[in-house]
């Protein structure tokens, strides 16, 4: 083997080494939860499909055995990835059950597959078929995971001061890469017919270190900045006093276009510092912080007499989108402005009556 091979067998099988590590870290860390044990799953098959990858690749003659291990994990990839992101997204506890009936039955399938069809004992064209169903069973889970993930995928575009913590963020941001990176080793596989089959595995390892080093830039980027600083107490509750008077007296919140940075100068002390105040002291994040002040200027004009608008009401409380008002208002009041201000008007009639 040339050196240039040496070093493509080093970076190719790096992934699924490391992968393989992850995946007993989360495993065995503690606490233990449901979505991490998914993710460490996930990784597992991940990493047990690009090994067999790679030792096809520089070695033809690899046992049946090991390939039809690596095409069940590579089964199992999509169904990994789907109740990762259900669980990560909080979507399973609507189907507490559902889980493990889907995975009995995808074990089941898995089972007979290989007891009836071995790799070994069927021809290169039923393989092949074989593998092309595998792979669009992978898209499907794919497909399916998507729209759990997307508000991740978005989320993890943000920035951070957006995030309701630096917790939540990374949370989103390990969503977001698992199923974009999950995505990205499909499309490396399935179009290893114009590239390499090696793509795959390089792609891997190439993620795996990404989502690595961008995890610990979200820690050493984001909070330290002030994490070893805090803020006393005294100091903190004079900087609360001063937030509440600027937004309760001069309603800065009703500025669509306030930012974290300009509420940090009008109360002159530095960004880290009002995001520290906002996650430790508050525990809020500025945008849901601001929202709430708006939502109660919300309520207030829904039930102005004659009524407004809701695009007036928006406006005017601070939302500079229609939809961004809605969703707010819904979070926070749990039911929607029209029904709010029905309610609200009923109430009042009904008041005035007695």
């Amino acid at each position: 083997m040339t050196i240039s091979s040496q070093l493509l067998f080093f970076f190719s099988l790096l992934g699924a080494f490391n992968g393989l590590l992850v995946s007993a870290w989360l495993f065995t860390r503690k606490p233990a939860s449901l979505a991490s044990r998914f993710l460490a799953l996930l990784l597992l098959m991940i990493s047990v499909r690009i090994g067999k990858s790679v030792f096809l690749f520089f070695s033809t003659d690899l046992a049946d055995i090991y390939r039809q291990v690596g095409l069940s994990a590579c089964f199992l990839i999509g169904p990994c990835l789907y109740f990762y992101c259900r669980t990560a997204s909080s979507q399973l506890n609507r189907a507490p059950l559902a889980w493990r009936w889907h995975s009995a039955a995808l074990l089941a399938i898995l089972l007979i597959a290989g007891l009836v069809f071995p790799y070994g004992s069927n021809s290169p064209e039923f393989n092949r078929l074989m593998y092309q169903i595998i792979n669009y069973s992978w898209l499907i889970y794919l497909l399916l995971s998507l729209p759990l993930a997307l508000p991740a995928i978005k989320t993890s575009f943000r920035r951070h001061s957006q995030s309701a913590n630096l917790k939540a963020r990374q949370n989103s941001n390990i969503l977001a890469t698992a199923w974009t990176g999950t995505f990205c080793i499909w499309l490396a596989y399935f179009t290893s017919s114009y590239t390499s089959y090696i793509v795959g595995a390089l792609s891997f390892s190439f993620l795996l270190y990404f989502s690595i080093l961008l995890a610990i830039y979200e820690r050493r980027g984001q909070l330290p900045r002030y994490q070893n600083k805090k803020i006393h107490q005294p100091v903190a509750d004079h900087l609360v006093k001063q937030l509440t008077k600027l937004l309760e007296t001069e309603k800065r919140y009703i500025d669509a276009n306030l930012t974290l940075p300009q509420l940090a100068k009008e109360l002159k002390i530095s960004v880290p510092q009002l995001s520290q105040l906002l996650n430790d002291n508050l525990n809020s994040s500025f945008t849901h912080f601001i929202n709430q002040y708006r939502i109660e200027e919300a309520k207030r004009l829904l039930l102005q007499i004659p009524p407004l608008s809701l695009e007036s009401v928006a406006e005017l409380s601070g939302f500079n989108a229609q939809s961004t008002f809605y969703s707010a208002f819904r979070r926070q009041e749990h039911t929607t402005p029209a029904k709010f201000r029905q309610r609200n008007h009923s109430n009042i009639i009904t008041a005035q009556s007695n």
